[in-house]
């Protein structure tokens, strides 16, 4: 890249990737065409932030919340980039401070869920409708955290994984599925292995958990890829040297 970064927001438009965003400086928008391996560098967020929700709707991306190590500040503020254009927008700031959050866009309508928000880990879940611009508050996460994943399959949102500093430095290994048409939540069977900070990503309807780290400020961060399938009917796995563990999958690539 062509710039170091820490704790950055990423999110894949019209066939590139866009980087935004750093924990200690302030630092140009990042925009990577895998086809081409190059790097465009284009204008930043109107303040330096890391640790933010992301969400794409269209050609723009939703930078929410997010942490600046340098002045101690966590924001409330929303800022919407046109990838057309290449220029921002400011929208109405939340209703408080927010990081490490999961956010997911459901039927048009943007899940903010957990985090701290005002420097309280909380279960909190919020809809925020981008054409109006307002919020609506919704039935709270059965588990308090933050620094945890938020994927959308089939209309429903899996919250994997985190921490709840209140409780312990540990990290989850619980997990709870959001029905924002319903407005319920269920209590799933949890992951075989404490894990927060993690990175994931859906594929084919499989959530992949990689990476992340078992417990705050550990030194021995997870090397380990875990696929998780929502749906329980038997499958056949591509990968190699696989256990299963009832829905779950431990993936290691042969050497």
């Amino acid at each position: 890249m062509p710039h170091s970064r820490q704790a950055t927001m990423t999110a894949a438009v019209n066939g590139k990737i866009y980087v935004f965003g750093n924990m200690q400086a302030k630092t140009p928008t990042g925009i990577y065409d895998p086809i081409k391996d190059t790097w465009e560098t284009k204008s930043d967020m109107p303040n330096c932030r890391s640790l933010a929700g992301t969400i794409i709707l269209g050609d723009k991306v939703y930078i929410m919340g997010g942490y600046f190590i340098g002045g101690n500040i966590i924001y409330s503020d929303i800022d919407v980039y046109d990838t057309k254009t290449d220029t921002w927008e400011k929208k109405k700031p939340m209703p408080w401070t927010r990081v490490s959050f999961g956010a997911c866009m459901v039927n048009g309508k943007i899940y903010v869920i957990g985090g701290q928000a005002n420097w309280q880990v909380n279960n909190e879940v919020w809809e925020y409708d981008p054409d109006k611009e307002t919020w609506t508050q919704k039935t709270s996460m059965p588990t308090i955290r933050d620094a945890f994943t938020a994927d959308v399959i089939d209309g429903k949102i899996y919250c994997i994984g985190g921490f709840n500093w209140a409780i312990s430095q540990t990290a989850l290994s619980t997990f709870d599925v959001y029905d924002p048409i319903n407005d319920k939540w269920e209590a799933t069977k949890g992951m075989p292995y404490p894990n927060g900070y993690q990175s994931s990503a859906v594929v084919n309807n499989r959530i992949y958990q990689i990476g992340g780290m078992p417990y705050f400020a550990h030194v021995d961060h997870h090397d380990s890829v875990w696929e998780y399938n929502p749906f329980p009917q038997p499958t056949t796995s591509i990968f190699p040297k696989e256990s299963l563990i009832g829905i779950w999958a431990s993936i290691k690539a042969d050497k």
